[in-house]
């Protein structure tokens, strides 16, 4: 007898593996010292606030500087400070981008800082089943947990999980 899995299975094993993966409901805001498993673009330096940059897969991404805010109550996870930045994404491409594979990881102060869910102040991350449409943009909010105190932050993207293209687009003190 063969065994069939239907995709709201599929559906179910992956949401159950994402919240295993991303440790739902656990840890601090921050971790130890981030490892990068693929190379930030050498190539080329952190992006100044605002400046569009390549992001591979026939598409760019601009992100804005820092805006610093003390979360909600109602955030996810708790932070004493949160820093928040808008995201644009542009297709070059000639086929539709899902969004929701975008790869954001930020650090502060060489530490690892969760992404922070705040919808109340419009950080509400990647959500729902968007595509951007060749030639299109879409446009987010993200935020990251960070310390009270000013640090180094910096903030990468990579289009897919899959990719081993990491760009760093943004480098500077909040």
């Amino acid at each position: 007898m063969a065994l069939t899995v239907k995709p709201v299975g599929w559906a179910a094993a992956l949401c159950a593996l994402l919240v295993l993966v991303t440790g739902c409901g656990s840890g601090p805001a921050y971790s130890e010292p981030a490892e990068r498993s693929v190379a930030a673009s050498a190539a080329a330096s952190p992006s100044r606030s605002g400046e569009r940059r390549p992001l591979g897969d026939n598409l760019s991404i601009t992100v804005s500087g820092p805006t610093s805010f003390v979360p909600t109550d109602s955030a996810y996870p708790k932070s004493p400070r949160a820093l928040g930045f808008d995201v644009t994404v542009e297709n070059h491409g000639t086929t539709a981008y899902r969004p929701t594979v975008l790869v954001l990881t930020a650090t502060a102060d060489g530490v690892t800082a969760r992404q922070v869910i705040d919808s109340t102040q419009g950080y509400a991350g990647l959500v729902g089943d968007v595509e951007i449409a060749p030639g299109a943009k879409a446009r987010f909010s993200v935020a990251f947990a960070a310390p009270e105190q000013r640090v180094s932050v910096q903030l990468s993207a990579q289009p897919d999980p899959a990719s081993r293209s990491m760009v760093m687009v943004f480098e500077g003190v909040a």
